[in-house]
């Protein structure tokens, strides 16, 4: 029993630990079974957007159709996100978050005063994905408060596993 209590911890490190340009292959088959859904737009998934103190002040929503990738930002009712910085590649070459996201592709987006919804469409056909057509997307906002001018970032947050830490990026997939 002690044996099997720790091949299981063994293989558990080794599931979490790993750090190369992939996730394991059951965290991209999860990302692949939560892409296969029967509707015109396919795979939305959602992804908090917290700022530099944790805080919340909005949602990501990510789909696609067949040419183009949709992006929907929500900001909460006091938060006007004024810019969006997206990364979209590869994991070694995910930008750090004090990084300028200047490799490509990334994609930058500016919006008006007071909004509160944004919405950001990127082509398939630009964008290189993996063999399992995956893709790792890293985002970057500058945001105000209404009652504020004071210029602050955020950026989306990912979860693979309950209690794990939160990531600044996360893996999208279209097949």
């Amino acid at each position: 029993m002690k044996k099997i209590t720790l091949v299981i911890f063994t293989a558990f490190l080794t599931l979490n630990c790993s750090k190369d340009d992939s996730f394991n292959e059951e965290q991209t088959n999860l990302a692949l079974l939560s892409s296969k859904k029967d509707t015109a737009l396919k795979s939305e998934v959602n992804y908090e957007i917290v700022d530099d103190q944790s805080k919340s002040i909005g949602e990501l929503s990510i789909y696609h159709d067949e040419t183009t990738i949709y992006m929907i930002c929500k900001s909460n009712t006091n938060i006007s996100i004024s810019e969006a910085d997206l990364y979209f590649g590869t994991f070694s070459k995910i930008p750090k978050s004090n990084d300028k996201i200047e490799v490509l592709p990334s994609y930058s987006f500016k919006s008006g005063p007071q909004q509160s919804e944004n919405i950001f469409t990127i082509e398939k056909k630009d964008l290189k994905f993996d063999k399992n057509g995956c893709i790792y997307v890293s985002t970057h906002f500058k945001f105000t408060a209404i009652d504020s001018d004071e210029i602050k970032s955020a950026n989306c947050v990912s979860q693979i596993l309950p209690g794990s830490e939160k990531l600044s990026y996360f893996l999208y997939c279209i097949n």
